[in-house]
């Protein structure tokens, strides 16, 4: 639909905000969380681009603090928030799960979501091409 135009971006985006706290299947899941990434990266104007970043991040918090002890959905938020933030309060969050000042009951930091991290870092904070590094 927004390939074609026939859907706002930012109306698509909070579709799929909307669509991810009640997906319990965690190849849905996954799904979802890729396209709004893509609509994110591709479908929107640059200019509108960082606004909507911060109610993606923002929205994915709530849905990694508020998600199912010891669920996929859980995993899948933290990681995918390690992904977009951008923040400080984004960036104070992830940082606190993995230093342990920050606790979600039943989240196991495990080998992927180091990698994530580590993959992701750089001086100290998360980044990805084309976004400013700095706290």
């Amino acid at each position: 639909m927004t390939r074609d135009g026939e859907m706002p971006r930012p109306r698509l985006l909070m579709l799929l905000l909307s669509a991810l706290p009640a997906e319990r299947n965690a190849t849905m899941l996954r799904l979802y969380l890729r396209h709004l990434d893509q609509a994110l990266e591709t479908y929107v104007a640059p200019a509108r681009r960082r606004a909507l970043q911060e109610r993606v991040a923002s929205a994915l918090l709530i849905m990694a603090r508020t998600a199912s002890a010891h669920s996929d959905e859980q995993q899948l938020f933290v990681r995918e928030l390690a992904h977009c933030a951008i923040l400080p309060e984004h960036f104070a969050a992830v940082r606190g799960l993995y230093e342990g000042t920050e606790t979600l009951m039943g989240l196991d930091l495990d080998v992927d979501l180091r990698w994530t991290r580590s993959h992701r870092a750089c001086p100290g904070w998360f980044c990805r091409r084309g976004r400013d590094c700095s706290p």
